[in-house]
């Protein structure tokens, strides 16, 4: 497992929020709500950056 390294999140005060994580030359998403976390596959760089992109502007599917 690489080691994590916190690279951008979305805000903490709202029920659901997201961070943005890189390690070993990959990048994932993860979905925080409640006690409830979920991750994407760790993944290129670009296409993590354009999945952050569109989560950020309500676009993500």
């Amino acid at each position: 497992m690489p080691r994590e390294r916190l690279e951008a999140w979305t805000c903490t005060c709202r029920p659901v929020y997201y961070e943005l994580l890189a390690g070993a030359g990959v990048m994932w998403i993860r979905r925080i709500e409640g006690d409830q976390v979920r991750e994407t596959h760790r993944t290129a760089t670009a296409i993590v950056r354009e999945w952050w992109a569109d989560l950020l502007a309500g676009q993500a599917s």
